[in-house]
């Protein structure tokens, strides 16, 4: 519990050091520690496919246990409670999808929660790209008006690490988890 309260204070001093206060609230940072599970529309093999996919997103760290629930994010929007909860809903298409390389895309969306309820950050609906090798994936979001940009780089969640070696026979899911970093420019 004190290791998760050691997190929330580093990453909300992180981020108020890089932004400072916000006095408009106009420019915001922030950042989300997730799970990401792609779950594949056709088997991903070595080589050849290029599959449809869904995405299912859960928090990978409760960074405020003070509320109920979890909140793996954190904003510049609120000095004093920067904790956020988060859902997002997405899905897409690769041009490539094998064991060893990854090109995709398709939609994001994206909802932040505070503590009282209330959404904040705004929301983004917008897309997502996904690109990388095994082990080394880059997921981005941007929104079409491309005032927001998350970057979040993606390994192995330890639940698929053995999905590499059952590449041959095909792989339905993948689970990866990062951090990823999100500023509305």
């Amino acid at each position: 519990m004190k290791t998760k309260a050691l997190l929330m204070s580093a990453l909300s001093m992180i981020l108020l050091i890089v932004t400072g206060p916000q006095a408009s609230a106009q420019v915001w940072t922030g950042a989300c520690v997730l799970n990401v599970t792609f779950q594949f529309a056709s088997p991903v093999r070595l080589t050849g496919t290029n599959p449809g996919y869904t995405i299912s997103v859960t928090p990978a760290a409760d960074l405020d246990p003070t509320w109920s629930g979890s909140q793996p994010c954190i904003t510049s929007l609120d000095a004093f409670s920067p904790a956020r909860a988060t859902s997002v809903g997405a899905d897409g298409s690769s041009t490539l999808w094998t064991c060893g390389s990854v090109l995709a895309s398709g939609r994001w969306d994206q909802q932040w929660t505070d503590k009282s309820g209330n959404s904040s950050p705004p929301a983004v609906f917008g897309s997502h790209t996904i690109a990388g090798s095994w082990g080394d994936w880059i997921l981005e979001v941007r929104n079409p008006s491309l005032n927001f940009v998350g970057v979040m780089p993606l390994t192995v969640h330890p639940s698929s690490a053995s999905k590499v070696a059952q590449c041959s026979s095909g792989i339905s899911s993948l689970t990866m988890t990062g951090v990823m970093e999100f500023q509305d420019p």
